[in-house]
């Protein structure tokens, strides 16, 4: 997080077009924030990306707007992809404190969460 200020947000798009996207976040996903995530995961999810993965492993906070965008994206994804769970939005690498959010407020129970971008890029094993 060096050189970075405290309360910013970069992400960063592979894959585009290749029917895996990856997206790494880096910084803090918040009210002045979120908007930078989720219009690149949007673009992604438009453009028919499936899955489209959110590399969380270098996000550091993640706020109620930040879960509002969470919920949006998931629900634009599944939208998307129809009935095809294993076609949507996709977590990974999420941090301890960030994943402490998701379980208080039983988010983890709604959205995909792996270990890993390799483990989210993995054919999901019950589709």
């Amino acid at each position: 997080m060096e050189g970075r200020a405290p309360d910013t947000l970069t992400v960063q798009v592979q894959g585009r077009g290749t029917g895996v996207a990856v997206i790494t976040a880096d910084g803090v996903i918040d009210l002045s924030t979120h908007p930078v995530l989720e219009r690149a995961a949007a673009a992604c999810i438009d453009r028919g990306d499936r899955p489209v993965i959110l590399d969380l492993s270098r996000v550091s906070l993640c706020d109620s707007t930040g879960l509002s965008a969470l919920i949006r994206l998931h629900r634009r994804a599944e939208q998307a992809a129809g009935r095809d769970d294993a076609a949507g939005l996709r977590l990974a690498g999420v941090q301890p404190q960030v994943l402490r959010i998701l379980e208080i407020t039983d988010l983890i129970r709604l959205l995909s969460i792996y270990d890993s971008v390799a483990d989210a890029r993995a054919p999901d094993p019950s589709g």
